[in-house]
């Protein structure tokens, strides 16, 4: 009866190791957290002086305020402030420290100089990772039609089960670009600043509050916002800078160009030698990397005819290949060493007990798989 019973647990654990070989999940790393939170502010045109003055001396004042901080470093450079702050584990959490960052970002937003752009925050770790980088390039195409396809792409891989994010990288802003006539600002006895301000005073989205009401005996509320914001280049052409008693009014048309157009490049980015703009797909915690990129790959593929043929997709940095490999090299070794087992233990023992000293091998490998699955 014991031998049964040890026959059966020993095939039990074998079994559903087995199971647990091809279900368990497979990373890079291991989820960890490594107790570091990051607070970005992108002040655009800035001096490092400035950046330091208005910026990041105030908010690491603000920021003493939190609990549970152990250490903070900050660095000031043209257009960026960084401060770095890592937590004191025994006094606070990631959760609890983020939170409370986030408060007190918060309260001093409306605090920060005319043109810098609300404070990012950054928890540093392993729990959104990258996988893998869809590159996405074409020497034919225009920067603006290269940009459309990489949009495209980047909201049908974020679609993708498991994707936590997709970061572009040298996918730049849309922007209109108006460029002054000097000659006929002073025609008009315009100033640039006369220009500048009447983009300002029409480019405004204002919320108007709520407005309730009763109709047929039921209460109704509904929020009114004027939006005024530009959406094309003609509707900033049309913009009135002046006006006199008669009517006549001076358009941004009348001294300047207006065109829409691409950001100045922050990144600039080749793949095999032809403009790209790269996708960074991050994965979420939890979820399998060698089946999160099959299904990028599988998507990636599913579009490619419906994409313009001048355009080429390319597969890098790919995380999964390292998996994959360890993967090989552990199943590799494993047949190996088995296969040496049973063919040099019988040469000094009966074949029954190199049979057994065998299968100790598939036990203990399998039952560690096992282990590691149920630790997950």
């Amino acid at each position: 009866t014991m031998r049964f019973w040890i026959i059966g647990v020993v095939c039990a654990i074998i079994g559903i190791g087995i199971y647990s070989f091809f279900t368990i999940r497979r990373d890079v790393f291991d989820n960890i957290s490594f107790d570091v939170i990051s607070v970005t502010t992108i002040f655009p045109g800035a001096s490092p002086k400035e950046t330091e003055n208005l910026v990041t001396s105030p908010l690491e004042q603000e920021l003493k305020e939190v609990d549970g901080i152990k250490k903070m470093t900050s660095t000031s450079i043209d257009g960026r402030s960084l401060i770095i702050i890592e937590l004191d584990v025994d006094d606070t959490n990631e959760e609890k420290a983020k939170t409370d960052i986030r408060d007190v970002v918060d309260n001093f937003a409306p605090d920060l100089p005319e043109g810098a752009e609300r404070p990012t925050i950054r928890s540093w770790g392993t729990k959104q990772s990258p996988i893998i980088e869809v590159s996405i390039s074409s020497s034919e195409m225009q920067p603006l039609e290269l940009r459309d396809a990489a949009k495209k792409l980047e909201k049908e891989f974020e679609s993708i089960r498991g994707v936590a994010s997709v970061k572009p990288i040298g996918l730049e802003d849309l922007e209109i670009q108006v460029e002054a006539d000097a000659a006929r600002l002073a025609r008009y006895s315009l100033s640039l600043e006369d220009l500048v301000n009447a983009l300002k005073r029409r480019n405004l989205s204002i919320p108007g509050g709520p407005i309730e009401a009763t109709a047929e005996g039921h209460f109704q509320e509904r929020v009114v916002r004027t939006s005024g914001q530009f959406s094309n280049a003609k509707e900033v052409e049309d913009t009135i800078v002046r006006s006199n008693e008669m009517g006549r009014a001076i358009r941004v048309k009348d001294v300047a160009t207006a065109r829409q157009g691409l950001a100045r490049q922050s990144v600039i980015s080749h793949t095999n030698g032809q403009p790209s703009i790269r996708l960074t797909v991050l994965k979420k915690e939890g979820e399998d990397a060698i089946d999160l990129v099959d299904s990028v790959r599988a998507k990636a593929d599913e579009l490619k005819p419906k994409l313009d043929p001048r355009l080429t997709i390319t597969f890098i940095n790919d995380n999964s290949e390292y998996i994959r490999r360890r993967l090989g090299i552990l199943f590799g070794n494993f047949t190996i060493g088995l296969g040496l087992v049973l063919i040099f233990l019988p040469m000094f023992l009966p074949f029954r007990f190199a049979l057994l000293v065998a299968i100790g091998e598939p036990f203990a490998f399998l039952g560690t798989i096992l282990v590691l699955q149920l630790a997950d």
